[in-house]
This record gives C-alpha cells, sequence and structure tokens, in this order.
C-alpha cells in the first residue's frame, strides 16, 4: 500500500508503544537484579584494564568517544531510568580501568611488552 508521500508503507517498523514496552521490560528486569548490579562495577573496571592491554595509549581517544556517546546516551534517556544509571556507571567504570592501567604504566615508565610470549621457563627454587 502507498502512503500520502508516495512511498511503500513498512509493516515491519514497530511502532512507539512497542518500543516503549521494551524500554519498560529493560528497566523493569534491572529493577529485579537491581543487587546485582554494582557486582558489575569491578566487572567495568577490569574490562578498562584489558582495553588498555590490547591497544595500549593509543586506546584512549576511541575510549573517550566510547564513553562520552554511552553517557550523552544515559543523559537523552533520562537519569530517572534505571537502564541510563546503568550506562552511565559502565563508562564511568571504564575509564577507571583505563586510567588506572595507563598511570600505573606511566609510573613504571618501562616500555609496553609488543607481543605476548609463550614459552618454556624453566628454573630452580633455591629455598622455600
Amino acid at each position: 500500500m502507498i502512503d500520502y508521500f508516495g512511498s511503500l508503507t513498512r509493516p515491519h517498523v514497530r511502532s512507539h508503544f512497542q518500543i516503549a514496552s521494551v524500554n519498560l521490560a529493560i528497566d523493569h528486569w534491572l529493577d529485579r537484579e537491581r543487587d546485582q548490579l554494582p557486582l558489575w562495577f569491578p566487572v567495568g573496571i577490569g574490562s578498562g584494564i584489558g582495553l588498555w592491554q590490547v591497544t595500549g595509549d593509543d586506546g584512549l581517544f576511541p575510549l573517550l568517544i566510547l564513553t562520552l556517546s554511552l553517557m550523552l546516551f544515559g543523559v537523552v534517556l533520562g537519569f530517572q531510568r534505571r537502564f541510563a544509571r546503568v550506562l552511565t556507571f559502565a563508562a564511568i567504570a571504564l575509564l577507571i580501568g583505563f586510567a588506572a592501567i595507563a598511570l600505573k604504566s606511566a609510573s613504571v615508565a618501562e616500555p609496553i611488552l609488543q607481543k605476548v610470549w609463550a614459552g618454556a621457563l624453566h628454573g630452580r627454587v633455591e629455598k622455600v
């Protein structure tokens, strides 16, 4: 069927009501899991550390873009929604993890290992 502007209607596009119900379902799910949510904060910090391990200091700019976009998306959703607060805290956890390992690396002032080494290591325990 052709609509007023001459294009075909798209029956597969979800209505605003269906999208709102999905958002409401996500908020209800997060509300039920609210006791478990703080346990994900160390996971976010560890993910920031892992991101630094993969990208080094070159990953700072893409990480800033990612975290700022997560925070802005949370602001757009509104902080009265639990999903927006979860996104904001996830972005903060990523930044904390990345900053912690980057500062530690800068304080040690040794070069970053360029590739992972795997091999046999032989040694002898002299004293216990």
